[in-house]
């Protein structure tokens, strides 16, 4: 309402695999899989603009769902 400040509600999935190298970049026929778990996460933000242009003041996790992507298609 004010131009200044604004409140968002996002959701971003971590499918992301955390392996161990245990070879060459090239190579990954020997790395071990530390994480493949997945989880979606529901965000508000709260963002102010600032003499260096739009920085989030806080965010606060709203929501989690572990093993599942709950967040919405891309539009």
């Amino acid at each position: 309402a004010d131009g200044q400040s604004a409140t968002v509600t996002y959701c971003r999935v971590d499918g992301n695999w955390l392996m161990q190298n245990n070879g060459t970049p090239d190579d990954t026929n020997d790395d071990i899989i530390v994480d493949d778990n997945l989880a979606s996460l529901q965000f508000v933000k709260t963002i102010a603009q600032t003499v260096e242009g739009w920085r989030a003041i806080q965010t606060e996790l709203i929501q989690r769902w572990p093993g599942e992507n709950r967040c919405a298609a891309r539009q």
